[in-house]
């Protein structure tokens, strides 16, 4: 029973929220003054509410490996995956937004994004890096931290291991 009327106009309003969306019989049943009663024919509707996205994405860094060791340039690619949509993807340093993509009308399903970070721009050491999903209802998550090492050749060193020559020594290789 969704409601009772007395008196006209013979309609009743129905929040249809408080049902899940799927097929319905709406029928109206009429009684008279002395008690009598008759059912309506069944009338078929679909209930179709709109469901609020509260899901946030799900977003992981596969690339590089935790504990790698990385230098120069290098790819780092973050999958995230929506039932909507992702929007927008940022890879971040230590916190700190190094890049971001945005795909305004969104990519539902797994998707994998590419990024191009230039590891010069911090100083050698430890550093997490992390990626934050974003989805069209406005949900956010960020990944799990990944640790790499920064590892640049500093201006005026040498790579461990090798020997730079003194002039007018003379260098020979070994085979």
């Amino acid at each position: 029973l969704v409601g009772t009327r007395t008196a006209t106009p013979w309609s009743i309003g129905w929040n249809t929220t408080t049902k899940a969306n799927g097929s319905r019989i709406l029928t109206a049943r009429a009684f008279d003054a002395a008690g009598n009663s008759t059912t309506s024919a069944g009338v078929s509707v679909t209930v179709k509410n709109v469901v609020a996205d509260t899901t946030a994405p799900t977003v992981s860094i596969s690339s590089p490996a935790s504990g790698a060791t990385v230098s120069g340039t290098v790819t780092v690619s973050a999958a995230a995956s929506d039932k909507v949509g992702v929007t927008k993807i940022e890879l971040r340093v230590d916190g700190a937004l190094v890049a971001t993509t945005r795909i305004p009308w969104g990519v539902p399903g797994d998707t994998i994004w590419i990024f191009r970070w230039n590891t010069t721009t911090k100083a050698n050491g430890s550093r997490i890096l992390t990626a934050r999903a974003f989805d069209a209802a406005g949900n956010i998550k960020t990944s799990a931290g990944v640790s790499v090492n920064v590892s640049n050749l500093v201006a005026g060193t040498t790579a461990r291991g090798s020997e730079s020559p003194r002039l007018g020594r003379r260098v020979s290789t070994s085979r």
